[in-house]
């Protein structure tokens, strides 16, 4: 039987997890590409198996370096953005994601939605464990996608 040929998309994060976990040793599938836009200079390439593993052995701590400086360097400001939105909480934490608990009677469901109207996406973390349908999770991106998504949380907040 022929190899299923698998697309991983995502932002370098749970869809490397992904890739180590189910698809490196799998005989059953060929990962033909990665189309994560945080490893550098991935703009019109291809990511097949054996070369991001060879990427991530040649450069993984220097990705990481960067990755935790960028971090250091945007998520303060971005969480303070967040936590100064009416009826957002933000939960402490360090990742490229933010938690966030929506008080009132937005779910994360309907700012899911509207946030999707606005071609930005966000995690409705309804069904992680210990979590409901308050909760919402967004991730660290470029200074302009962070200000576009916190203008437009804004905005459908204020309604």
């Amino acid at each position: 039987m022929p190899k299923q040929r698998i697309l991983i998309m995502g932002a370098a994060g749970r869809d490397f997890h992904n890739f180590n976990t189910v698809f490196r040793h799998n005989a059953d599938y060929a990962v033909m590409a990665f189309t994560a836009t945080q490893i550098p200079n991935i703009e019109g390439r291809r990511y097949p198996a054996q070369l991001a593993g060879e990427f991530l052995l040649q450069h993984g701590d220097a990705y990481v370096a960067e990755a935790v400086r960028f971090l250091e360097q945007h998520r303060p400001a971005f969480v303070r953005g967040l936590a100064a939105l009416p009826g957002v909480e933000v939960m402490p934490g360090e990742a490229h994601f933010i938690l966030c608990f929506l008080h009132g009677a937005m779910r994360a469901a309907e700012l899911r939605e509207k946030m999707l109207a606005r071609r930005i996406m966000i995690r409705d973390c309804a069904n992680f464990s210990g979590l409901d349908d308050r909760y919402f999770r967004v991730s660290m991106q470029s200074e302009a996608n962070n200000q576009q998504c916190l203008a437009a949380l804004a905005d459908i907040l204020k309604t």
